[in-house]
């Protein structure tokens, strides 16, 4: 059984931290958000081989009262 990255939360960032986002170059509409940090370097490789080349989109600084959940 395959195990995927827990998805980014607000509250494991101490004040702030940049968010890149990454759009799938073989699917549409599927995208990756990882931490600018550890960029793809934690994504397992099975799903990079499924997502096809990375093209950068853009990168968002997440801050407590600013997160990726709404």
């Amino acid at each position: 059984m395959m195990h995927w990255p827990r998805p980014l939360r607000s509250d494991h960032y101490e004040r702030q931290n940049d968010l890149r986002s990454f759009q799938s170059s073989r699917k549409d509409e599927m995208y990756l958000y990882v931490d600018k940090r550890q960029g793809l370097a934690n994504v397992p490789e099975p799903l990079l081989e499924t997502f096809g080349k990375p093209v950068s989109v853009f990168t968002m600084l997440l801050t407590a009262d600013k997160n990726c959940h709404g």
